[in-house]
């Protein structure tokens, strides 16, 4: 068992992850300036060409899903190459003395936090949620709020600051909202932005009728995150309290909130609802409709749905002749090495550990496709399998 284990982990690593943390190519004085007017800190991946942990963290940690989720909505994410001039004019302010170093920095420039050496996803969060911590003084913000200070200014970044710590802002926002502010559409649209952070709410019903203004403002992918995450929230609830209702909220609030990708996005939280209660066959039938509305030319994203199958649902004989099904009709459709060690990866959970040597085997035949890593990694992967065996 501790083999077929260890192959299994083998395996899904060279499969890859899903949707990782985006680095912005923005210069440093325009990130600054970005942080500054969306009051977010400055994520900064410090590293060097050479440094093994370095590109250990940028292909095992940043890829994952959960980074990508946590870092995009609250960072300005920048990697420097600490050895080249922009990073060795970054490195007067900032110095680095061992590889990777990792810094979070206000729009002001100022230093939050520091870390240095390779971080795990847990390590990573943790730094990151430390670091939101260390940019909002809440208890400072609400003695402020308490005095009676009321100016939007004040009262958009102390929602966010809430937001960002966890806390509840519902109690806040509708009071503000209550007392009747004279706010410019365009204010008030921002705030609702801001304040709405769950779809079962009346706030959130009044932030997607403001949608134009909200767009115009932030973008389109920002408004539709910003709908996304609220609906992920009540779905979350609809777990938390077993409440199929909520989990129709959420999709509902979806179908008219976004402005694309309303079907993959409903699956999603749909597949989530149906893994947590184990209804594996509402779970694949979710699947079947996530797939479909992305289609088959996005590799990562159906590769990282069979992992997540895989990993709900390891020992559902139904749920896992679907993983090896799809797996393998990827892999069909684009013969990568990616593709082939997830389509093993299904085989050897689905008990056919000759077979995925066979279809190694048979790629090794014809790897004059593949580059001199990928030829390596192809040995490796055979390797693992002939040892499972």
């Amino acid at each position: 068992m501790a083999k077929i284990t260890s192959l299994l982990l083998l395996l899904i690593s060279f499969a890859g992850f899903g949707q990782g943390i985006e680095f912005s190519e923005l210069t440093w004085k325009e990130a600054l300036a970005k942080a500054k007017s969306e009051n977010k800190l400055i994520f900064v991946d410090a590293y060097a060409k050479w440094c093994g942990p370095c590109k250990t963290m940028a292909a095992q940690t940043f890829t994952q899903k959960a980074a990508g989720d946590f870092f995009n909505a609250n960072f300005i994410n920048l990697k420097i190459d600490m050895e080249e001039p922009d990073g060795r004019a970054f490195g007067n302010d900032f110095p680095v003395r061992a590889y990777p170093t990792l810094f979070f920095i206000d729009g002001n420039g100022k230093l939050v936090q520091r870390a240095v050496g390779m971080q795990r996803i847990d390590g990573l969060l943790a730094l990151a949620n430390e670091a939101l911590a260390k940019g909002d003084n809440i208890e400072e913000m609400t003695a402020i709020y308490e005095k009676g200070d009321r100016t939007y200014e004040f009262m958009i970044k102390y929602i966010k600051a809430l937001n960002r710590s966890g806390a509840s802002s519902l109690k806040v926002s509708n009071s503000y909202l209550a007392s009747e502010p004279t706010l410019t559409a365009e204010q008030k649209a921002m705030f609702l932005f801001e304040a709405a952070t769950d779809a079962d709410s009346k706030l959130f019903e009044t932030m997607i009728k403001e949608k134009a203004i909200i767009i115009a403002k932030v973008g389109e992918e920002a408004y539709n995150n910003k709908v996304k995450k609220a609906c992920l929230a009540t779905t979350d609830k609809a777990i938390e309290f077993e409440l199929k209702m909520l989990l129709d909220e959420a999709v509902r609030k979806a179908e008219i909130g976004l402005t694309k990708e309303q079907d993959d996005f409903i699956s999603q939280a749909q597949m989530s609802y149906f893994k947590a209660f184990n209804e594996s066959d509402n779970y694949i039938t979710a699947v079947e409709n996530y797939l479909k509305a992305i289609g088959k030319s996005d590799d990562v994203k159906v590769r990282s749905t069979i992992t997540e199958m895989c990993g709900a649902f390891p020992k559902d004989v139904t749920v896992i002749d679907k993983a090896n099904k799809i797996a393998k009709d990827l892999y069909k459709h684009q013969e990568s090495l990616d593709n082939l060690a997830m389509y093993c990866n299904t085989l050897v959970l689905a008990g056919n550990k000759k077979e995925a040597l066979k279809e190694a085997q048979k790629a090794e035949k014809n790897s004059d496709k593949f580059g001199p890593e990928d030829k390596k990694s192809l040995e490796m992967l055979i390797e693992s399998l002939e040892k499972g065996i």
